[in-house]
């Protein structure tokens, strides 16, 4: 890179939920080592690379690699260069900075940063060789940090770096140090306002310090994308359900990209975060989805209990792993679970009208789970026709059928099946109904039953009149 040019890095939004219980890591009380340190906060974690800006001048100022870590008290930040940091100090200058965000407005544009809420950077401000870390914010909102005439009263936002006994970082509201080709800096989420956990976004750059905080020119290089590539199956202990009955979802998770993945975390559009609980699959415990490593997920989804009538519940998942982008098109996933009570005629078909040619109603549920049913029939008018209690065994299926004409006294229109889960011998708020309609030809009325009965015994008796009336009798002759 050129002298006085600088290197900025493309935007990496990170989002970390308190979902997964087991891999966010532990804070003590005193201020914790570094990122990779014994006892720290775990291994760095890589969100940037540029193999092509080891330039010719100024190594010291090009970003090779930049990384994050956090914790619940610190979020750490580290750019790894070609040469050791500040190695231009002091006569060079040179600044390393970290614009963070906490609203998703950050944005590049015309070589400067805007709207960022926090201005993180370590440059050589008295030139005496020796480094310092300042934190700086937008105190009034507009976006820049132009209302520092920086830097004018400097020594008002240095925050100091003392010691570093045992590499524990000696100021509890932040630190940083050089280490090889890396600078590396902590800032407690107090001093920013913030808390572990919280929505947050950084842009990372190194170049010449100058009055001008916003700055940033042309990035010089390619932002690697795609380096976590997502891969999501989402499975369920059934396909097939009754009301109220508990679904067990599934997710499994693994990376076919070229870098581990921090922060993996389950989404499902109809179950809460907190409700997914993580089950295994990091191997080596390093909290990284690594690429030869399976994930898994767990979820409950209970049924509501409002849901009478038949149809499909899909839910939808996504896997996403806040810290890196993924270009996966595999990272999303749906599982359908159907309810169906449903009326069906004498053929199999679904059938919602029964005429005089279909004086019987077939009745058919999904898969349920094993226990007590009833069935009870309604006809237009509302009454109870019938009902009658059955036992199901696990995953069965109730089939049951109703004769119309075997009930004459009904009256045709509008009838309703009703399929309820019953508990202790009593009906509950679960259960499932289907409407179909009944013309008044598959159900005679009594009365003309009773008329077409007469009417058949006159006609025969008539019949048996007339003809011995009428019909001669003939002598049978004999032959001899």
């Amino acid at each position: 890179m050129r002298k006085g040019s600088f290197k900025i890095w493309a935007l990496l939004t990170i989002l970390t939920l308190r979902a997964l219980a087991g891999f966010i890591p532990s804070a003590s009380a005193q201020p914790p080592p570094w990122p990779g340190e014994t006892s720290g906060p775990g291994d760095w974690i890589q969100i940037s690379e540029d193999k092509d800006e080891n330039g010719t001048q100024n190594d010291w100022l090009d970003v090779y690699k930049a990384y994050y870590q956090e914790d619940e008290n610190y979020l750490y930040l580290k750019e790894e260069c070609y040469a050791t940091p500040g190695s231009g100090w002091p006569g060079s200058g040179g600044r390393y900075k970290w614009f963070i965000d906490f609203d998703g407005d950050m944005y590049y544009q015309g070589g400067k940063i805007y709207n960022a809420e926090y201005l993180l950077f370590v440059e050589d401000t008295n030139k005496d060789g020796n480094g310092d870390m300042y934190l700086i914010n937008d105190t009034d909102g507009d976006g820049t940090f132009g209302e520092y005439s920086w830097p004018t009263n400097s020594e008002n936002y240095t925050i100091p770096d003392d010691d570093y006994e045992g590499n524990n970082i000696s100021d509890t509201r932040g630190g940083w140090r050089i280490s090889g080709n890396q600078i590396e800096m902590c800032i407690s989420w107090e001093e920013i306002g913030k808390e572990f956990g919280d929505f947050y976004s950084v842009y990372w750059a190194a170049d010449q310090a100058n009055p001008n905080l916003n700055s940033a020119s042309e990035a010089q290089g390619d932002r690697i994308d795609g380096l976590v590539n997502l891969a999501l199956d989402k499975t369920a202990d059934k396909e097939e359900a009754f009301v109220c009955e508990t679904v067990i979802y599934t997710y499994t998770v693994t990376n076919k990209g070229a870098l581990a993945a921090p922060h993996v975390r389950v989404h499902d559009d109809m179950v809460l975060d907190e409700d997914i609980d993580y089950v295994g699959g990091d191997g080596n415990t390093n909290q990284l989805l690594d690429l030869n490593e399976t994930w898994t997920f767990t979820a409950s989804y209970d049924i509501p209990v409002d849901t009478h009538e038949s149809r499909d519940i899909i839910n939808n998942a996504s896997v996403v792993s806040w810290g890196l982008e993924s270009d996966s098109s595999d990272n999303l996933d749906s599982w359908t679970v159907s309810l169906s009570w449903e009326s069906y005629n004498s053929k199999g078909e679904e059938c919602d009208y029964f005429d005089v040619n279909e004086k019987t109603v077939y009745m058919k549920s999904a898969r349920i789970d094993a226990g007590n049913y009833r069935v009870e029939y309604y006809d237009d008018n509302g009454d109870f026709v019938l009902g009658e209690n059955f036992f199901i065994f696990p995953g069965g299926i109730l089939s049951h059928s109703y004769s119309f004409p075997s009930n004459p006294s009904v009256a045709p229109g509008d009838w309703t099946a009703k399929l309820i889960k019953l508990e202790d011998g009593e009906p509950t708020d679960c259960y499932m109904v289907d409407d179909f309609y009944v013309t008044g030809g598959a159900i005679p009325e009594f009365p003309m039953v009773i008329a077409t009965i007469v009417v058949s015994l006159v006609c025969a008796a008539a019949y048996i009149f007339v003809r011995k009336k009428y019909v001669p009798t003939r002598r049978v002759g004999v032959v001899r």
